[in-house]
């Protein structure tokens, strides 16, 4: 009896804060190895690479599932585990992209010249490769967030979304799962907000990436 437009419009609320804060704490965690691995290379790199590797080895929604089901026991602390798997599973993927991209802006010249005139790693790092990779990374954010909306659809579907208390757009997409038959517009409703806002995403990560690629074929 609940009205599907205002659970959908409360659901987005829900659905972008798990989204946002769990593609964040990827970000500041991907960026931070993906810059070591990439800026010092060899063995640091190797490394790093190697655990992002093993992590992506693992399916992404089985991975989160997993977490989710031992660490979200109760419906208190619920969200708070969706939202740690969520950004575990995030992370080797920023990472990979910040690691690239940090491996090759350390090779430019002027980080060359920084080295010689005695700068810091950290110094180097902070003020002359990050400011390039961070363009990058952005953009893979803006898709990372599109994937875990539909993460958090799936474990819905699976029965370890947010408690019954909150309302989230993989929750309305569950309820009405449930029953089909009757409750089709719940289902389609959601998936059309769902759909929407994952090609908005991807768009947006689109025209972030164009100029950062146009850049670099021009400093090349």
């Amino acid at each position: 009896g609940r009205d599907v437009l205002s659970q959908l419009i409360f659901g987005a609320r829900t659905s972008m804060i798990i989204a946002g804060t769990s593609v964040a704490a990827a970000m500041v965690v991907g960026a931070v190895f993906g810059m070591l691995a990439g800026y010092f290379g060899k063995f640091t790199g190797s490394v790093i690479g190697s655990v992002f590797d093993v992590m992506l080895a693992f399916p992404q929604l089985v991975l989160a599932l997993t977490i989710v089901t031992f660490l979200g026991a109760s419906e208190s602390t619920r969200v708070r585990a969706i939202i740690l798997a969520l950004a575990i599973v995030a992370t080797p993927v920023l990472g990979r992209i910040t690691r690239a991209s940090a491996l090759s802006w350390s090779n430019r010249e002027f980080v060359t010249a920084s080295k010689a005139l005695g700068a810091r790693n950290l110094r180097i790092m902070a003020r002359e490769v990050f400011p390039n990779v961070l363009p990058a990374l952005s953009s893979i954010a803006f898709l990372a967030v599109a994937v875990v909306i539909v993460a958090e659809g799936g474990l819905s579907i699976l029965g370890l979304g947010v408690p019954s208390n909150q309302v989230s757009w993989g929750q309305v997409l569950a309820t009405g799962g449930g029953d089909l038959t009757n409750l089709s517009n719940m289902v389609y409703s959601a998936s059309a907000v769902i759909l929407l806002t994952v090609m908005a995403l991807n768009l947006l990560g689109d025209a972030i990436r164009q100029p950062v690629l146009a850049g670099a074929v021009a400093h090349e």
